[in-house]
């Protein structure tokens, strides 16, 4: 059918033309309503992917990785939030607030409903200003270590790194002398730098970007891993790209360590 006929200076509708405008007009009218409920709903698809992380010598490469995994994958909303405890990485997964977190821990803090993949593993460490005493040895006893002056990552019992650090050293017969404690482990390495203690860290520990300071493994002390996390019941195929394509990066090779 005819919609419009054209006269010498105009166009008009045809009675076929008329109908179809005013059966329209409702649709052109609520145009701006409509296109806005389209960009509501194409922004209701996009899938977030909260990801947690403890702050640690790889978190120096992690801005990179999430730049490029969030340029290749745009229908993941990828939010990233740092964390000083891992306690509160294991709470935010176990509660849904976080989908995967990257975080240090000792085989004995797995928790059976959280899945992993390691990354890295270190001993026990201490670390110290180059000028120390113990600088130039290749291995320390912490049983050595009960005169020296200590700066502590953690504040106080409610810190998991605080305790976890005061349990080794007691059980190794003495109690530590903690000259000052910080929640930041950038804050600590600052404080060895200047002469204010040691402290009992790790290679996990970011010195690689300071001057200064040496890591010395301890004797017969613990090993530490890295390693992403995820709850086994909230896994999905936007969780398992993740951690691939963030191994994938790292180019490591997953631990033979016993997987959760």
């Amino acid at each position: 059918a005819h919609l419009f006929y054209r006269t010498n200076r105009s166009m008009l509708l045809t009675p076929a033309g008329e109908t179809l405008f005013l059966e329209c007009a409702p649709f052109f009218n609520r145009e701006s309503e409509i296109i806005q409920k389209v960009l509501d709903k194409a922004a209701a698809e996009v899938e977030p992917l909260r990801f947690g992380y403890m702050v640690y010598k790889a978190i120096y490469q992690i801005p990179r990785f999430l730049a490029s995994y969030q340029r290749l994958h745009p229908e993941i909303q990828l939010i990233s939030q740092p964390f000083n405890e891992r306690l509160d990485i294991n709470e935010a997964l176990l509660n849904g607030s976080l989908d995967i977190g990257l975080k240090l821990f000792t085989i004995d803090e797995l928790i059976p409903s959280l899945a992993f993949q390691i990354l890295e593993e270190h001993p026990l460490s201490i670390v110290v200003p180059v000028d120390h005493h113990l600088a130039a040895r290749s291995s320390v006893a912490l049983q050595e270590l009960a005169s020296e002056d200590f700066v502590f990552l953690g504040t106080g019992d409610h810190s998991s790194e605080f305790r976890f650090a005061m349990n080794w050293c007691n059980r190794c017969g003495f109690h530590p002398r903690i000259t000052v404690a910080y929640d930041r482990v950038e804050s600590v390495l600052t404080m060895v730098q200047s002469g204010a203690g040691i402290s009992l860290l790790s290679e996990f520990a970011p010195i690689n970007h300071m001057t200064g300071l040496k890591s010395i493994p301890l004797k017969n002390a613990p090993m530490i891993y890295s390693a992403l996390f995820w709850n086994k019941e909230r896994s999905s195929p936007s969780v398992q790209s993740f951690v691939k394509a963030f191994f994938e990066a790292a180019s490591l090779l997953p631990s033979t360590h016993p997987q959760a």
